[in-house]
């Protein structure tokens, strides 16, 4: 008896041990089964994908390959951190390319996979009742809910600023000299004196990029070493005449005329020291925060605010999972985001499975057609002969002359874009739809800062404007002089409203 006794309750202790072990493991003991949800309510999504970079695609296109749909919704950043590198070396096959074009044919293979890639922002998450309630908002501004029975959090990081006067904010210089993205504003410091601050590999990547463009570059690290893995690309940059590394050194304060960036105010941590550098440009690489505060209290994060991982990329919460720098405090590569996405879909579809979702086992054949996005119904003009848009570029500064002028005091509105910045791109449809919308009421046109035509500085002149230093830029000019200037993505709804305050 004593031996039964005794086992007994050896056996209950295993059991209670075991479950405490796998925190989280009692979350969904009493869930119904997907198929059976399913037959009552078909709204229900499978999965939902909540980031549109390496991660969050790749977990797309793996959950595609198995019949599994999805939605990916992108956020306000597409393709991710991977999209503001100019020169990728270390994705696999791929010898050197640019970020934005990789991003590209990844989401381009969800798409054909049959995959739906749409614009929306993370809200809330309710992880605490299945199917999961997501409320996302649209451009357009407004908000829905959506159940889903697994859900891939894949959102990413948002990079890091100083805290200091003069970054941000109303009398700050952010968008005005001030910037975190080289390859999408390095264009518009061509033989200006620029700083970099940072010393990880993404302060070198920033680096090494301004050297092909600036005519003085300052890489400024608050330490004596520098913490980047890149040993190449440090000594290609210290042997470099135009380029400067400062150690110890912090920047304090940043100072302008009213306009742009004059100068930075510096201090050396060890002599203490305080000095000026003259700078037109300062750009921040130090390091990122992950883009989690709407899942505090939805599932366990660690000190730093990153997702904490039980089994694979599951998180404390079944069903719920994650992939990237989200979930990643060390590595941060691409290829290793890709590799979690890729895991977060297979565990996603064998938590589907166990719970008794069946996939359309029938093959789809898809039109070998992208179609990425999805355009309302608008008003129809021809297209300018010498573009395939709506909206024609300006081609030289004498061009940019002859449309100021022949516009007369109708409103025109300059898209100043790169074709490497994911955001330009995200916007180019909306800007076409408004041009058809307003056709004949307002003029579109359109101006590459990489274009090796005419100097985007002299533009900025003509237009009596100060200089254009982040893309995208949008210019709303009335009579020849800017009347309006906004910078960055913006949706449909709040576009058409500047363009109605000024036509």
């Amino acid at each position: 008896m004593k031996r039964y006794f005794f086992r007994t309750i050896f056996l209950f202790t295993v059991m209670l041990g075991g479950c405490f072990e796998h925190k989280g493991c009692c979350d969904h003991h009493d869930l119904p089964s997907a198929a059976t949800v399913l037959k009552q309510d078909a709204s229900i999504e499978p999965v939902v994908i909540v980031g549109g970079g390496v991660a969050g695609l790749t977990a797309a296109n793996y959950l595609l390959q198995a019949n599994i749909p999805c939605i990916v919704f992108e956020g306000p950043k597409p393709g991710g951190a991977l999209a503001q590198s100019d020169s990728v070396r270390n994705w696999p096959g791929v010898f050197n390319a640019p970020g934005v074009e990789i991003m590209r044919t990844l989401k381009d293979q969800v798409v054909l996979n049959g995959g739906v890639v749409e614009a929306g922002m993370l809200t809330a998450i309710d992880s605490k009742q299945w199917p999961f309630m997501l409320t996302l908002r649209d451009e357009a501004g407004s908000t829905h809910i959506i159940k889903t029975f697994s859900c891939i959090i894949a959102m990413g990081t948002e990079p890091n600023y100083l805290g200091i006067p003069g970054e941000t904010g109303k009398d700050g210089y952010w968008g005005r000299g001030v910037t975190n993205c080289a390859v999408c504003d390095g264009a518009l410091f061509k033989n200006k004196v620029v700083a970099v601050v940072g010393g990880g590999d993404s302060a070198m990547l920033e680096a090494t990029y301004l050297a092909g463009l600036a005519k003085k570059v300052y890489v400024l690290m608050r330490r004596d070493v520098t913490r980047a893995n890149d040993v190449r690309k440090i000594n290609t940059l210290k042997a470099m005449s135009k380029v400067t590394f400062m150690y110890n050194t912090e920047v304090t304060a940043v100072r302008g005329n009213g306009e742009v960036v004059a100068d930075i105010e510096i201090i050396n941590n060890k002599t203490k020291a305080v000095s000026k550098l003259s700078v037109d440009g300062l750009f921040l690489a130090i390091g990122s925060t992950p883009n989690t505060k709407l899942l505090q209290g939805q599932c366990d994060l660690d000190k730093a605010g990153y997702i904490c991982l039980t089994t694979g990329q599951e998180s404390s919460v079944r069903g719920l999972f994650a992939a990237g720098d989200v979930c990643d405090p060390n590595t941060k590569q691409a290829v290793t985001a890709s590799a979690m996405g890729c895991s977060a879909a297979l565990q996603a579809k064998t938590f589907l499975e166990d719970r008794g979702y069946q996939s359309n086992q029938t093959t789809v054949d898809v039109e070998p057609v992208i179609v990425a996005e999805t355009k309302a119904s608008v008003v129809v003009r021809s297209k300018d002969k010498h573009d395939d848009t709506w909206v024609p570029k300006i081609t030289s500064l004498d061009h940019a002359r002859e449309l100021i002028e022949n516009v007369g005091n109708k409103l025109m509105v300059v898209d100043v874009y790169g074709d490497f910045c994911m955001p330009c791109q995200k916007m180019m449809p909306i800007v076409d739809e408004l041009a058809q919308y307003y056709d004949h009421k307002v003029c579109f046109t359109k101006l590459d800062i990489a274009s090796s035509t005419f100097d985007v500085n002299e533009f900025s002149q003509l237009v009596k404007t100060e200089r254009i230093m982040q893309v995208p830029t949008f210019l709303f000019i009335k009579n020849g002089k800017v009347v309006q200037r906004s910078l960055g993505s913006m949706s449909k709804g709040e576009f058409a409203k500047l363009i109605e305050q000024y036509k």
